[in-house]
């Protein structure tokens, strides 16, 4: 998932040679700053996806997935 992350949105290389690219997508993971714990606790939001249907057929929340 970071590798495509950072692809989409890596500045678009100088040259095509592929080493070009991976310094790109590097300067990209770099500048990812992780966040302090307190940070997480004031900042971020985990949730869970409830019921509902697809294609008019009935789907089950997250708890009532197999192996949840």
């Amino acid at each position: 998932m970071m590798q495509t992350l950072a692809l989409i949105t890596m500045e678009p290389p100088a040259s095509l040679p592929g080493e070009f690219a991976r310094n790109e997508k590097a300067r990209f993971l770099q500048a990812i700053r992780v966040p302090k714990p307190e940070e997480v606790m004031r900042d971020m939001l985990r949730g869970q996806y409830g019921p509902g249907q697809i294609n008019g057929k009935p789907t089950a929340g997250c708890r009532k997935e197999p192996g949840v």
